[in-house]
């Protein structure tokens, strides 16, 4: 099945739908609360789950003043005739504004509300859990929505239980080779000389030991470069798939290769997705690709290329500690964790600038989970230094070399070809700080 996602929001619908089935007494404890405050309600994040937010709020009577956003770019629009603004223009529409938050990272979240004096929130979880994607009027195909959907409330969900080790997302890097080469890369392919697949033990070491540590992670995300260029990936996804921890398996491709029918046999699951990007022309595979994933009862999802920005380079900034820390807080790649090389990286940017050795290796923005000396480690402590990498909330050393990748950064023309290599030598291989 074939699903493209459109990248325009959904007008004003007039379809006049009776309340949904919430039938758990948490629920319709939330709903009277929020009736209560009708006209006050905002919801954060203006998209898939805060859409069904909006038909929540909607089909039990409760008038929303708006959604807000981080995203600039999103701010100025409209969503079923309810106006998009940045979080910034708030406290200006609404006062005394009670949030209803869609966004997965609610951490974040509420830190930021919190910082800008807003007290009165809601995690979605209880409400979302009964919501009928099949029902409504949505952006995207019900069944991607029912994904998007279910991610929010797994990590609304893990909010409430800080002490486990719940990992939203996780990059699985089985490659470095890649069949384009973007010269925009934000996991800096682009700067790859003499790129590798790497070897399968390797791979499934790291990933016993992942799950060995986490209590749970919503979905692994499978990635290179191009995935389906590692002759390993097919028993890669199967131990994935095999493990119970790992709630979803996403294997991330760009359409411009097509693998063999011996590749994809065992790969039938509800837990895989394949997610390709469409790069146009240059995604030459993308309909045969669809079609034998089809033949396979394989599900997928096709999305343009699209939310570029000029994340790609590598440089050293000179950034003060206060400086560093804000190009951390606008960062949207911070919670993009990256498993490579028998190492976790708090983001993509930092696991490959430090495999190019184009910066340090700085001991505190990852954990080795596969060094000899950590494989003898008590696993209790190892625990707790993923713990805290992963919960820590200041900037990291690798920040420092980022041009940085906020919500709402200006976009750029996707997927421009470099031809060759780019080159990133001794950028900053003698700082230290």
């Amino acid at each position: 099945m074939q699903i493209q996602i459109p990248k325009t929001l959904p007008s004003q619908t007039t379809e006049n739908l009776s309340p949904g089935d919430y039938s758990s007494a948490p629920a319709r404890m939330h709903l009277s609360l929020l009736q209560a405050m009708s006209g006050r309600i905002v919801i954060f994040g203006a998209g898939v789950a805060g859409e069904a937010l909006y038909h929540i709020c909607r089909d039990w009577h409760i008038d929303v003043n708006c959604f807000c956003d981080n995203n600039r770019n999103k701010a100025g629009r409209s969503l079923y005739g309810i106006p998009v603004v940045h979080i910034s223009e708030v406290g200006k529409r609404v006062e005394h504004p009670v949030f209803l938050i869609s966004a997965a990272d609610i951490v974040d979240v509420i830190e930021q509300l919190e910082n800008l004096g807003f007290r009165k929130w809601f995690d979605s979880s209880l409400l979302l859990n009964e919501f009928d994607a099949q029902r409504h009027d949505l952006s995207v195909p019900p069944d991607f929505a029912e994904y998007v959907i279910s991610t929010c409330i797994v990590c609304h969900q893990a909010f409430r239980n800080p002490q486990s080790i719940f990992l939203r997302s996780v990059d699985l890097v089985i490659t470095e080779r890649c069949s384009l080469r973007c010269r925009d890369c934000a996991n800096l392919m682009q700067y790859y000389r003499k790129p590798r697949n790497y070897h399968l033990p390797n791979i499934l070491e790291a990933v016993d030991r992942l799950a060995d540590i986490v209590d749970s992670v919503n979905e692994i995300r499978v990635i290179g470069g191009e995935p389906l260029m590692s002759p390993a990936f097919s028993d890669i996804v199967k131990r994935l798939n095999k493990e119970p921890k790992f709630r979803k398996i996403i294997i991330y491709t760009n359409g411009t290769i097509c693998p063999t029918e011996q590749r994809l046999d065992q790969l039938e699951s509800p837990k895989i997705l394949f997610f390709i990007t469409n790069y146009g022309k240059l995604s030459k595979n993308l309909e045969r690709l669809t079609t034998r994933l089809g033949e396979h009862n394989l599900r997928y999802f096709v999305q343009p290329a699209q939310g570029w920005s000029r994340c790609g380079t590598i440089g050293w900034h000179q950034r003060d500690q206060q400086e560093l820390q804000a190009v951390f807080n606008k960062c949207c790649a911070k919670h993009v964790v990256t498993l490579m090389n028998g190492n976790l990286y708090r983001c993509p940017f930092s696991a490959n600038a430090s495999t190019l050795k184009a910066i340090p290796n700085y001991s505190e923005d990852s954990v080795a989970i596969c060094e000899q000396s950590n494989l003898r480690q008590n696993l209790k402590s190892l625990k707790h230094d993923v713990l805290q990498l992963f919960s820590q909330r200041h900037a990291l050393q690798a920040c420092n070399y980022c041009e940085g990748r906020p919500f709402g950064a200006p976009e750029i023309e996707p997927a421009i070809q470099a031809g060759y290599p780019l080159d990133y030598t001794e950028i900053c291989c003698s700082k230290t700080s």
